[in-house]
């Protein structure tokens, strides 16, 4: 069991590249390990590169997508890994078009909602300059998808939630007294005057596709 959940948390550490050589007493170690970790197996992930935030649930890894669906990006969706067996995972699905690996649109933060058998993904237009994303219209949204069944393999749409502004991260909490209610907090990259900085809602309804937004904050609200 040590060995399988180890075999876990490299998989998903390998999703997303490690600068370990800034890390004091990192560097000098051998290539691919850290300090109490053991990898015990990887997958290339197609060697597309810009891998980002990956979510668990089962022996299933999400991996979302720095980048977009634009031209030379291939299998810019949401990879499925199973990882039942860690010295060997595997790429067993892909949620691509038309929900994501878009031109121009990020999958950028992942989170899963175990209880409720839900992955979310948060999805924004994204960079040129930094992430090599194809231009167009801002457009952000987070897609819900059922993980029950076999949907854990190829996970299916069930709800789309539009922020009243634009998204960058997000932090999921589930209610420890009623595993049927949870908040996401999203916050979002505006400056103390603008837009809010932090929006808070209610998504225990996701799968009805009714979120409600109890309270946005701006930095002024946050830091003052």
């Amino acid at each position: 069991m040590k060995r399988r959940l180890l075999g876990l948390v490299a998989v998903a550490a390998l999703a997303i590249p490690l600068a370990l050589a800034a890390v004091p007493g990192v560097g000098a170690q051998e290539p691919g390990s850290a300090r109490n970790f053991e990898l015990v197996g990887h997958n290339e992930l197609f060697a597309r590169g810009m891998n980002a935030a990956p979510a668990v649930y089962r022996h299933f890894v999400y991996v979302g997508n720095r980048t977009d669906g634009g031209p030379g990006h291939e299998h810019a969706g949401v990879l499925v890994v199973n990882a039942k067996n860690p010295a060997r995972p595997r790429v067993v699905g892909e949620i691509g078009r038309p929900h994501e690996g878009k031109v121009g649109i990020t999958s950028r933060e992942l989170r899963v909602w175990p209880q409720q058998k839900l992955l979310m993904v948060m999805n924004f237009s994204c960079s040129s300059l930094i992430h090599a994303c194809t231009p167009v219209p801002e457009e952000w949204n987070i897609k819900f998808y059922d993980l029950s069944g076999r949907n854990a393999r190829q996970p299916k749409l069930i709800s789309t939630y539009v922020p009243s502004a634009f998204p960058h991260e997000m932090f999921l909490w589930v209610d420890p007294s009623d595993a049927d209610r949870a908040l996401l907090y999203v916050s979002t990259p505006t400056n103390d005057v603008g837009p809010p900085n932090l929006v808070v809602t209610d998504i225990s309804g996701a799968r009805d596709g009714e979120f409600k937004e109890l309270v946005t904050y701006t930095a002024n609200d946050l830091y003052t």
